[in-house]
């Protein structure tokens, strides 16, 4: 092949012009591109790549040193973020159980009271009248026996 006629076939390319299908003048196509183009364009940063420098083992044991230093503070300071978490944890469950045992402890109270209040109104009524009382006991304890016998 002659070098002027691939000139003129990528110059055809680049511009859109060929048999066939003519976009020259369509604002929205892409201008074509020539393969030798296109890998041309591919090839120029991997170049650059060649130049990397390589650290000696020395920086590399240092920059090791210096991580297994950070790792140690990361670890302590999570260390004492879990222990200071534990305390107050352990103080909020240490309130919430004062709290509970402190209500607990008043409803106690008041059912003590009351019990006793109602104690003594027995008392009271027993002493006031004796044969009513010992009438409302037995008939107690007629409708008790009756309830516990068996049906058969």
């Amino acid at each position: 092949m002659n070098k002027t006629w691939l000139h003129f076939k990528r110059r055809r390319l680049r511009r859109g012009s060929g048999s066939g299908n003519n976009m020259a003048g369509n604002p929205n196509r892409r201008p074509r591109v020539a393969p030798a183009d296109i890998f041309r364009n591919y090839r120029r940063p991997f170049m650059a790549q060649s130049k990397v420098t390589t650290p000696d083992s020395d920086d590399l044991q240092a920059q090791i040193a210096t991580l297994r230093k950070d790792i140690g503070t990361i670890t302590d300071t999570l260390g004492e973020m879990a222990k200071a978490q534990r305390d107050n944890m352990t103080a909020a469950a240490q309130k919430r159980f004062d709290e509970m045992r402190e209500r607990g402890s008043d409803a106690v109270s008041a059912a003590q009271a009351q019990a006793n209040a109602l104690n003594a109104q027995a008392h009271d009524f027993v002493q006031e009248k004796p044969a009513l009382s010992l009438g409302m006991a037995a008939a107690l304890g007629f409708v008790v026996g009756i309830l516990s016998t068996s049906r058969r």
